[in-house]
């Protein structure tokens, strides 16, 4: 009795000082700082945010005139005194995007607090002119599937694969195929925090994946690996302490759909690991503290016949359930 209770009590001071040290790597790499102060990777996260709650206020029907004007406010003061790249696409959006939101109101009289914001505004405009870089809205039309019964059987035939084909050559470009269209998975305020750190070297892939227990049977050949990493110096806050595994996920399901329409065969791998082993990976392969690992994922062609686990699934019923009041 008493060595069960000993145990009990190491296994939740490990899990205590494990999400410590969570704690530590989120409040050192995220913005925590007044919103004033905040500079660098911090900055362009916020002007991301902000601009981006006024895309979704000039997309709404019956808006009102000079909505958000503390996020105009405190947008254009951080774009003015941001000392990152000004070619960066998203503050190159973050302008056009201000450009049309001041471009509906000139027609009307404004107050003398939004006159003002205007005129912070013309001077934006001397700084940096015109941009070709998309911003704002646009318009999309409602979309018809007249193969859906197609689709959704091919994406029904998406099984993960371990077995890869060791003598196809896979590129840079084929990843970057790829994200092109991963990449249009849904983000939080459109940040995308994430990068894909790759490998396509067959022997690296399996020192790699040493740190990585699902892949013992097959880790010896991989011709591609992704590993999908949030960066938590684009979240904000306690309310975004979770953000980066759920960005992460998102990615993952995009990633392998994305690789399968491509044509190719791929498996997640997940990253459930302590601390100290995520650090000793991170030390390993020059991945900085304030990427967050969410998983990895092993690709390549797929060998034409290989058998894959069954793995049987639930009723769809079972994993929903009605919300009451």
């Amino acid at each position: 009795m008493i060595i069960n209770r000993l145990k009990y009590i190491k296994k939740s001071l490990v899990l205590f000082l494990s999400y410590m040290k969570d704690y530590r790597v989120y409040q050192n790499a995220s913005l925590i700082k007044k919103h004033e102060d905040v500079e660098g990777v911090h900055s362009l996260g916020l002007i991301i945010r902000l601009y981006h709650t006024i895309e979704k206020g000039l997309s709404v029907k019956e808006r009102r005139y000079e909505f958000s004007m503390d996020h105009i406010e405190l947008l254009q003061k951080k774009m003015m005194t941001y000392c990152g790249d000004k070619n960066e696409p998203h503050f190159l959006s973050a302008f056009k995007t201000l450009g049309i939101y001041f471009s509906i109101h000139e027609k009307i009289e404004c107050s003398k607090r939004f006159n003002a914001q205007a005129r912070i505004f013309e001077n934006l405009k001397k700084k940096y002119g015109k941009t070709e870089i998309g911003g704002g809205t646009k318009s999309v039309k409602k979309v018809e599937y007249p193969n859906r019964i197609e689709t959704i059987e091919i994406l029904k035939k998406r099984h993960s694969i371990r077995d890869y084909d060791g003598e196809f050559l896979i590129d840079k470009q084929d990843i970057i195929r790829v994200i092109d269209l991963a990449k249009l998975c849904p983000s939080a305020c459109n940040r995308h925090a994430i990068k894909i750190f790759y490998s396509l070297d067959k022997h690296k892939n399996s020192e790699i994946l040493k740190y990585q227990n699902g892949s013992r049977t097959f880790r010896d050949n991989v011709p591609g690996l992704l590993i999908v990493a949030s960066d938590l110096r684009y979240q904000e806050g306690v309310e975004e302490r979770n953000l980066g595994y759920i960005e992460g996920g998102i990615w993952l399901m995009s990633l392998v759909n994305s690789l399968y329409l491509n044509g190719f065969g791929s498996c997640v791998l997940n990253w459930c690991v302590s601390p100290s082993h995520d650090q000793d990976f991170k030390t390993a392969f020059g991945i900085p503290e304030y990427y967050q690992i969410s998983a990895l994922i092993s690709f390549g062609k797929q060998t034409e016949d290989q058998k894959v686990p069954y793995s049987i699934r639930c009723k769809s019923e079972d994993f929903i359930e009605k919300v009451e009041l």
